[in-house]
């Protein structure tokens, strides 16, 4: 929403490199890792190796949310942002 709102007054190549930083601000790795076990059945005398995978996400953020407000503040403007802000937010409050 921001985005969409920012983009009809900032130049593409400005907008870009706003994407960009977002694209790195929200960057997360998800691992999946398997894990063997042998577990004894109850009904039957034979074992039975079994095989799980361990989900892991892991966040691996390349800059922090702060930097990229501080990116945005320097590539957009403060009035620019400020205004847009409360433009959207006026609109979040009066029309649900």
């Amino acid at each position: 929403m921001l985005f969409a709102a920012i983009s009809t007054k900032v130049p593409r190549s400005d907008m870009d490199l706003v994407i960009r930083y977002y694209e790195e601000f929200k960057v997360v790795n998800v691992l999946f890792l398997p894990i063997c076990g042998f577990r004894l059945d109850s009904y039957a005398y034979s074992g039975m190796l079994t095989i799980a995978y361990l989900i892991i996400a892991k966040q691996s953020k390349k800059i922090s949310r702060s930097d990229l407000v501080i990116r945005m503040r320097q590539i957009i403007g403060d009035k620019i942002l400020v205004s847009t802000v409360m433009r959207l937010q006026q609109k979040v409050f009066f029309f649900p």
